[in-house]
């Protein structure tokens, strides 16, 4: 419905007789702690939530955990939620119920918490009687204690309940309970400064406001700080909580009149009547400092370009009430401005303690040394923060430099050919001896021309750059254009170099994704049928290869679940090919070792994202006997429904599975000849076992 949170309770403990211990921080294991107990009242209602325990922070007053119970919404009636004390005997001085609390929303939900009393039973609801009753309206939203007097049960025995009743309304953390002796609430404090009444108080630095500690009544625990812009303040103006005579806090708005308060607290209440103070901020001074959103982006931004005619944004998400950083260069003039025609520009060259210029949008800066300068946007010239999204923006002029000359394009050669796929090709380039010196370089490529500022690879400080090529037999046209802050070399994207990379050498050794999956394969059954995945999760990609451990005189089939898969195995990390082909493929191991078992769409070595699955089948030689092959035949090749077959010797048994090693279908032969119906079979690539008395024979057939 509308909010979640946990609400804490409290829970009351007591040593005396033996039956509790206080204080009671709800630090254990199990809830309720030990003697205590909660219910649901006695109507029934509401049994979603009960107490719990807690580890919410803002619910929490010290250590880990706390008591919490939250709102539910029902029909039918008040939900009331009961956490119980064990027994205790209230000797005093200790009389006061001390416990930390908080509700989680500033609505009003006409939630109401109640402190309950009963001298003769935990859980006899009718026994209890209401000792203390508080609304929404007195709860604190940060976990703030308060005391209960229970004098009036001084020498008895009895159980203290904490209830909640409400129909979706707030929740209620307690933490800390205990008993403390009785005191007197404190008197009023006295507001020191800012006087009353005093005018000009700054905006934007910090304001320090001070009181001098009451001198009636018992010592202070700490003290509410209340503030406002209409009096009387009410306990919704309530700015925070403080041990300490003295807070700094920043004031917000020009040229208007503030009202403060602080009320001292300790556990026997706070005083009443106690005297406000005024004051009034100072006129807006013309430019704008504050920034009550911060700094935004929070890198410092460079112009890339200074001809007085190209506007570079810095940011498109920016506020009012907010900042950003921009590297200056002395006698260079630059135009600040924002998408809000109505905003209010302040540029600061000294971390924002003076205004160097202001004004609404645009607003023009010649910087008089190098450094960084602040760039605020606010609403108007009051200063006004809000959270509407414009663009800050800036434009560079007074640059005295041209543009670099064209650099000389030097490696690989013009109209080159066989340049490698795969390992990392230099190109490098030659600056200009003319012209104003380039500060960086574009790299451009394509395989069409023209080359477009669409074709940017990167931007580099160097001559060279070293970079893999994706596609075999291809003609890639590239080219380098210097830049400074003037600009582009003029003309320098249309002088183009190409080269005409490596015809496909029959086998694939790129790997664009990488590894995958991190961990190697070792097939833990060699039984020549059993495909164990390389990729458990069925995400391979084609471009990329996996580990797979391989012992020397076992035969592995490398397979991927798209027939169409052109797989390599190399032994040496990919140095060269050992085998490869259109999945499957396989190796009998030479040695043991690690091979690489790489996939690719085709025998271009065509690398993309679809998923697939890499299996890997080992065949023992000890386990698995040569099949006779004289004779033997497997047709028709491919099928559409009954396979045939026949061999010297005779079949016992035929399996056929699917690439991922699943059965499919298996029928007992006991003949040299004999049939399978594949009928029932999508379509697609499937492998087939047959074994006789001399042997297995696994191979590959196409279902139509």
């Amino acid at each position: 419905m509308k909010k979640i949170t946990l609400l804490v309770l409290v829970l009351l403990t007591m040593v005396s007789k033996g039956y509790a211990q206080f204080p009671q921080g709800f630090e254990g294991a199990t809830f309720p702690p030990a003697g205590w107990t909660s219910f649901i009242g006695a109507n029934g209602l509401g049994t979603a939530q009960n107490w719990s325990s807690t580890t919410v922070a803002a619910n929490i007053s010290s250590g880990a955990q706390a008591a919490f119970v939250r709102y539910e919404s029902l029909t039918g009636g008040t939900n009331e939620d009961w956490l119980v004390t064990p027994a205790f005997t209230v000797t005093s001085p200790n009389v006061l119920l001390a416990f930390f609390e908080r509700q989680q929303y500033s609505a009003d939900y006409f939630t109401e918490y109640t402190i309950r009393v009963s001298t003769t039973s935990q859980t006899d609801i009718a026994s209890f009687t209401i000792v203390d009753t508080k609304s929404e309206a007195d709860l604190p939203l940060i976990m703030t204690q308060r005391a209960v007097d229970l004098s009036a049960y001084e020498g008895q025995t009895i159980y203290v309940a904490f209830v909640m009743s409400q129909d979706d309304g707030d929740n209620w953390a307690i933490d800390d309970v205990s008993l403390e002796s009785n005191v007197t609430a404190p008197g009023c404090a006295t507001l020191s400064s800012p006087a009353d009444g005093a005018t000009d108080v700054a905006v934007g630095p910090t304001v320090t406001f001070s009181w001098d500690a009451p001198t009636t009544g018992d010592a202070v625990v700490s003290y509410d700080f209340y503030a406002g812009t209409t009096t009387p303040l009410t306990p919704a103006d309530l700015v925070g909580n403080y041990t300490t005579t003295s807070v700094d806090l920043i004031v917000p708005d020009f040229a208007t009149t503030y009202y403060w308060q602080v009320i001292p607290k300790n556990l026997g209440g706070q005083p009443t009547g106690c005297a406000e103070f005024s004051f009034t901020t100072q006129s807006p001074p013309g430019y704008c400092l504050n920034a009550p959103n911060g700094q935004y982006p929070s890198a410092t931004f460079s112009t890339s370009v200074c001809d007085g005619a190209t506007v570079e944004d810095i940011t498109t998400a920016g506020y009012a009430g907010e900042y950003s950083t921009v590297n200056v260069t002395a006698g260079l003039t630059y135009e600040f401005s924002s998408d809000i025609p109505t905003d209010f520009i302040t540029i600061s060259e000294d971390d924002g303690a003076t205004a160097a210029v202001y004004g609404v949008t645009p607003v023009s800066y010649t910087a008089t040394a190098d450094g960084v300068v602040r760039f605020y946007t606010h609403a108007d010239d009051q200063c006004t923060a809000n959270t509407d999204i414009r663009t800050r923006s800036v434009m560079c002029s007074g640059l005295t430099i041209g543009v670099p000359d064209c650099v000389t394009l030097l490696t690989p050669a013009d109209g080159s050919v066989d340049v490698p796929v795969g390992p990392a090709v230099t190109f490098s380039w030659e600056a200009a001896t003319t012209g104003d010196p380039a500060d960086s370089y574009n790299f451009y490529a394509s395989t069409v021309l023209p080359l477009t500022t669409a074709d940017l690879v990167g931007n580099f400080t160097g001559t060279s750059v070293d970079l893999t090529i994706p596609a075999f037999s291809t003609t890639f046209y590239w080219t380098v254009v210097p830049l400074n802050l003037a600009g582009e070399g003029v003309g320098c994207i249309d002088t183009a170099f190409s080269f005409t990379t490596q015809a496909p050498p029959g086998y694939c050794l790129t790997a664009p994704n990488g590894q995958y999956p991190s961990t190697t394969l070792t097939n833990s059954v060699c039984d020549g049928v059993t495909a164990e995945d390389a990729t458990p999760a069925g995400d391979g990609y084609a471009g990329e290869y996996s580990l797979v451990s391989v012992t020397g005189g076992n035969t592995y089939t490398f397979m991927s679940s798209i027939d169409t898969d052109f797989i390599t195995i190399s032994t040496d990390d990919g140095v060269t090919a050992a085998v490869y082909g259109v999945t499957p493929v396989t190796l009998t191991a030479a040695a043991d070792g690690v091979v690489r078992f790489y996939t690719h769409a085709d025998d271009q070595c065509t690398d993309n994202t679809d998923s697939r699955n890499r299996s890997v089948i080992c065949s023992d030689g000890l386990a698995t006997p040569t099949f006779a092959t004289s004779n033997f035949r497997v047709y028709p090749n491919p099928v559409k429904d009954v396979l045939n077959f026949n061999a010297e010797t005779s079949i016992s048994k035929v399996q056929v599975t699917n690439l991922l090693g699943q059965e499919m279908v298996a029928k007992s032969i006991n003949a040299n000849q004999g049939s399978i119906d594949l009928s029932n079979l999508a379509t697609g690539s499937y492998m087939v076992k047959l074994t006789s008395e001399s042997g297995v024979k696994t191979i590959k057939v196409i279902k139509q």
